[in-house]
């Protein structure tokens, strides 16, 4: 696997959902097929990096509340 074309390619693949998000008209704008607005598609979006850095890193232990 060709890391860097890898990463070229997530990192243009991020910078065009990221154009097409800020093109959209306000956030509680409905997206035809989803049940989710707009800003929920791009709160998703930027959630997803910490989860699967978790994954990759490995397991981290739970803090105590």
């Amino acid at each position: 696997m060709d890391w860097e074309q890898l990463r070229n390619e997530v990192r243009t693949t991020v910078a065009r959902v990221g154009d097409n998000l800020r093109a959209l008209p306000p956030g509680d704008l409905r997206l035809s097929r989803v049940t989710w607005s707009a800003a929920e598609v791009g709160a998703h979006l930027v959630s997803l990096p910490p989860l699967y850095r978790s994954m990759v890193t490995g397991p981290r232990p739970v803090p105590d509340s």
